[in-house]
């Protein structure tokens, strides 16, 4: 759960009476992608797939490399994770 804070002095400074951010960086893989893509791998897991590739970077590939290091803590049967080719 990632908390919900309100930024009072923002508000003000733009003309609201009440702001809130959602704190998804504080998530534990540090990112809103951290909540899908645990699924996204679990559902092909389950289909017996064990490599998986990312096109991303950013906060996807971040979460897809912060979850892979915790699900491989976790289980004896690892995952593994490639980033896609860039095509040069």
């Amino acid at each position: 759960m990632t908390p919900l804070e309100q930024y009072q002095e923002l508000a003000k400074k733009i003309g609201k009476n009440q702001i809130y951010f959602k704190r998804e960086d504080l998530h534990k893989y540090q990112s809103h992608k951290g909540r899908s893509i645990p699924v996204m791998i679990k559902h092909y897991y389950d289909q017996n797939k064990r490599k998986f590739a990312i096109s991303s970077s950013g906060n996807a590939g971040l979460a897809s490399a912060l979850y892979t290091n915790d699900f491989n803590s976790k289980n004896s049967e690892k995952i593994e994770l490639f980033p896609c080719p860039s095509g040069d």
